[in-house]
């Protein structure tokens, strides 16, 4: 959804600080030039939507890393998948690759 809107996607490669991909705007209109954004991407199959909020299990490692005082924000996206092939195989390695292309 990003790229479609116009935004650039990448794939962090080091993952020291449990973040996955940065989204990062073409140009700042506003107050902001050139806004970021950092991404933790988890995958589960599991029923984790019990009410409203969400419960989903983290590492305190993970949990730490989002709440950092970071320059650049942190947010967690949790993608719900079904049961099946690439996810279930390696669901990471799936979700990234289904969320870059």
């Amino acid at each position: 959804m990003a790229a479609v809107a116009g935004f650039s996607v990448d794939r962090l490669e080091l993952d020291f600080d449990s973040m996955e991909l940065q989204i990062t705007a073409g140009s700042g209109e506003g107050s902001v030039s050139f806004p970021e954004l950092k991404l933790q991407l988890k995958c589960t199959s599991r029923d984790v939507i019990d009410g409203d909020p969400m419960r989903f299990p983290l590492k305190v490692k993970n949990y730490n890393d989002l709440r950092r005082n970071a320059l650049i924000p942190r947010i967690l996206v949790v993608v719900l998948v079904p049961d099946i092939g690439i996810f279930r195989e390696k669901p990471m390695q799936g979700l990234v690759q289904v969320m870059l292309t």
